[in-house]
């Protein structure tokens, strides 16, 4: 359900003293648009704004989508690899040592940490000009997966780590081998399979001026420190002019990015299947609609199909879908939107430079929500379709 900034409790409050105060922009889940100073916000209760010189406006947590601090600068992300979380956590870092249940990895703004096995999704080598590296090998496999340097691919079972090195059990040898670091160009983790698509129970999303994205369950911001609750890494401490932007879930209002689907199907044209890419579009790369860039959402490309088992729980899906920017003018994907046989929404040939197409559709008593990309007029040359924004509420 959607709240009315009209519904929800708000207080003008005497101006509090905080001269460390970040410039923010608090956007609520209906629109309304409040800048102003953040003094302080603690995510169980609320956020409080110096409006002007002498007012504070205190919103309710519930009532905000996100909050903006453009002001605080952009930094260029540091670090060998990209860490992924299994709970949709992304960073940029240095790995310093592994052990049995951890590695230890150092972040450029938060410092060294340990992440255990159990929340680690994949670490992606990064390359000199800080893009992840391309990993060419399109085979599925089973288990533990680690793609090396130079192309080679094993398959197993990573059973703990030992200093700059990974120890795996080759499927393919049934032996233990022990790799360095050094060799490894790209290492992901088999993610328990589920029988029903299920929401984050993180509320929060918390982004960094140098890109790096970190979920947190609560978080307490006051003066010029944020202290977050997060699983992967526990308890973090980052300095609020290194914040450049709050995402806010809650239980009737998730954005689609943040709930892994139930399945996914790579239609290839000829032989060349391609992954569902996550706030990113297709080849990795910002998305970007029309020339309008956006933070969250899905790369998809022609053909394909991911479905989402939402049991009922929500009552509308809100959002945007056009072709990538980094497409060309041969794109001509169709999209669509299914429940079983029956079609929510359906989009005709999604061309290149054109603006993103809107779409707000009942989704009331649906249990399996299926988005399908399909094969244009050129096949699939170029049909880079990226679907952003995306709320069930």
């Amino acid at each position: 359900m959607i709240l009315s900034t009209m519904a929800v409790c708000l207080h003008l409050l005497p101006a509090l003293p905080s001269p460390g105060a970040a410039a923010a922009v608090v956007v609520t889940t209906d629109g309304d648009r409040h800048a102003g100073a953040l003094v302080r916000w603690l995510s169980a209760e609320s956020i409080r704004v110096r409006v002007g010189d002498k007012r504070v406006l205190e919103l309710p947590t519930k009532a905000v989508d996100r909050v903006l601090f453009s002001k605080n600068s952009p930094i260029a992300a540091e670090g060998e690899w990209e860490l992924r979380t299994t709970d949709g956590g992304r960073l940029s870092v240095d790995i310093i040592e592994g052990r049995d249940d951890a590695i230890r990895i150092r972040h450029a703004l938060l410092g060294a940490m340990d992440v255990s096995w159990d929340h680690i999704r994949s670490f992606e080598r990064r390359s000199a000009t800080g893009d992840i590296v391309p990993v060419r090998d399109g085979r599925h496999t089973m288990g533990d997966r680690v793609v090396l340097r130079n192309g080679d691919v094993i398959a197993g079972s990573v059973s703990s780590a030992e200093g700059q090195s990974i120890l795996m059990l080759s499927n393919d040898t049934g032996e233990e081998e022990l790799i360095s670091w050094r060799f490894i160009a790209s290492l992901n983790m088999e993610q328990p399979s589920t029988t029903a698509t299920t929401a984050p129970t993180d509320s929060f999303f918390v982004r960094l001026v140098d890109g790096a994205e970190i979920p947190a369950g609560g978080f307490a911001w006051e003066s010029d420190e944020v202290r977050l609750a997060t699983k992967p890494f526990n308890e973090l401490t980052v300095a609020a002019r290194r914040v450049a932007a709050v995402e806010c879930d809650s239980a009737d209002r998730v954005r689609l990015s943040r709930i892994p689907p139930e399945r996914y199907e790579s239609i290839p044209f000829f032989s060349t299947t391609r992954p569902l890419m996550v706030d990113r579009n297709a080849v990795g790369g910002e998305l970007s609609i029309g020339g309008v860039a956006h933070a969250r959402g899905f790369g998809l490309h022609s053909a394909c199909r991911a479905t989402w088992r939402l049991r009922g729980r929500y009552q509308r899906l809100t959002g945007l879908v056009g072709i990538d920017d980094s497409a060309g003018p041969l794109a001509d994907a169709g999209f669509l939107i299914r429940s079983g046989d029956a079609i929510l929404y359906s989009a005709d040939r999604l061309r290149h430079a054109e603006p993103a197409r809107p779409i707000d559709i009942d989704i009331g008593g649906v249990d399996e929500l299926t988005l399908e990309v399909r094969f244009g007029r050129n096949g699939d040359v170029q049909d880079r379709v990226d679907l952003v924004n995306v709320i069930l509420k």
